[in-house]
């Protein structure tokens, strides 16, 4: 065989070489985005069943506000504020009596107060 012949062929198995690894690779590359499409799903499912999961343990874990007991401190709470006096004036900050108009007065006349 002349050297001409044996270039040739090593030339043309190089190339026969590198299109089984440029399609080997290629076939890699389908199999990774279609694994990676497969966990996304999975992914997803599991996030829905997660979800359902939830839902059911709130379900059955649901609690009621006590609506009596609530009304029943709203008026303890009006009948011993402000020394017993209570009702809609007795607040924390003023107290049964309010505000006194002297302690709003910054020291001149205006018309805003009158």
């Amino acid at each position: 065989m002349s050297f001409a012949v044996v270039a040739t062929v090593a030339t043309v198995a190089t190339v026969v070489n590198t299109v089984n690894s440029i399609n080997a690779a290629k076939d890699a590359e389908r199999a990774n985005q279609q694994a990676m499409g497969m966990q996304r799903e999975a992914q997803a499912e599991n996030r829905r069943q997660m979800g359902m999961q939830e839902m059911e343990f709130n379900k059955r874990n649901a609690r009621a506000p006590d609506a009596a007991n609530m009304i029943a401190q709203a008026q303890q709470a009006a009948k011993t504020a402000g020394g017993g006096m209570g009702g809609a004036g007795s607040t924390m900050l003023t107290g049964p009596s309010g505000v006194d108009p002297a302690a709003l007065s910054i020291g001149r006349n205006t018309l805003l107060g009158m």
